[in-house]
């Protein structure tokens, strides 16, 4: 009876206080039962029913709003976070057939992340919390995201729905699960560095020169692990930000000076092996429309896929590209 007692009070310590190991936080890619889907873009026509998705115009002291971020999901569907209209819109892998409705979340959620089984998680910045949904749109518990950590930036959702937070700084923080959330010294304890993880658990990060060459970084050597660098091809760069990653394809947004009057940006995304440097995809980016989502580029899927939204003055603009099977565009 003494040693069971003790095994059920070493459970609840860890549930309690003790930060999950990297492993568990890992989502482990599946093999591919069919064909990837070919490239695709469609857009979502501005409105609050079926296939729409909603749009408030600015108006003085007020600024345009829509859907505010996107996530891929395990099997390829585009999740769009339409929070003006409290819900999550499930569009299709193949880009073709009836968008629909996967969860029911607040108005105030601003950005969304999907797990490997399917679950959804909505982040509200307003009340520093995250609400979990099953695959089948039930809500499944919530969390609450310490307000200590500094400019939070996106969420990765793992196994047994362990979520990890990342910053704009490029680091990363363990927050627990709905039912075993990590104490503040826990998650702070945790920290890690990178935006997002390799499979063997290196951080990636992205580092900008002088010159406005960048660099792929993967590894700490404060924590013993082995750094390597590649370059990111393209001229030099204004500015550049890891979006996540798949197995060892990291994508990139990257800005960069074009020509024209004034100050004119060129945006595009850039997925590279963070291993061999080899390119995976140059997708370009759209100029920013009415108003900027949180989130507009997201990778994900077994196969792997980047996806993205763009709000124009027709609608919201959807699209998605393999990341897998080919050698870089």
């Amino acid at each position: 009876m003494g040693a069971r007692l003790t095994i059920l009070i070493a459970v609840a310590a860890l549930g309690a206080g003790c930060t999950a190991p990297q492993d568990a936080l890992e989502t482990r890619p599946a093999a591919a039962s069919t064909p990837p889907a070919a490239d695709w873009e469609r857009t979502l026509p501005w409105g609050v029913g079926d296939g729409q998705a909603t749009f408030r115009p600015g108006q003085p002291e007020r600024l345009a709003e829509g859907p505010s971020a996107v996530a891929v999901g395990p099997d390829g569907d585009v999740l769009v976070l339409d929070r003006l209209s409290r819900r999550v819109l499930r569009v299709p892998a193949s880009g073709t057939g009836a968008v629909r409705m996967a969860a029911g979340v607040p108005e105030d959620a601003e950005d969304l992340a999907v797990g490997p089984d399917g679950g959804l998680a909505a982040h509200s910045l307003l009340r520093a919390r995250v609400f979990f949904y099953a695959a089948d749109g039930a809500a499944a518990g919530e969390l609450a995201v310490p307000r200590a950590l500094p400019a939070p930036r996106g969420l990765v959702i793992g196994a047994s729905r362990q979520t990890r937070i990342h910053t704009a700084f490029q680091e990363t923080y363990p927050l627990g699960s709905p039912t075993a959330p990590q104490l503040l010294a826990a998650v702070l304890h945790g920290k890690r560095r990178g935006a997002a993880f390799l499979p063997d658990g290196r951080g990636v990060r992205v580092a900008r020169r002088a010159d406005g060459a960048v660099r792929l970084l993967a590894g700490d050597h404060r924590d013993g692990q082995t750094m390597t660098e590649v370059p990111v091809p393209g001229a030099p760069a204004l500015a550049a930000r890891v979006i996540g990653a798949s197995g060892a394809t990291v994508c990139l947004r990257v800005e960069r000076a074009a020509t024209g009057p004034g100050l004119a940006v060129r945006r595009e995304a850039v997925c590279l092996d963070a291993l061999t440097g080899a390119v995976r995809v140059r997708q370009a980016l759209p100029d920013p429309g009415p108003y900027v989502p949180r989130t507009e580029v997201a990778v994900g899927g077994h196969p792997a896929r980047l996806a993205w939204i763009r709000p124009t003055a027709a609608g919201l603009g959807v699209g998605s590209v393999a990341l897998e099977g080919r050698a870089g565009r």
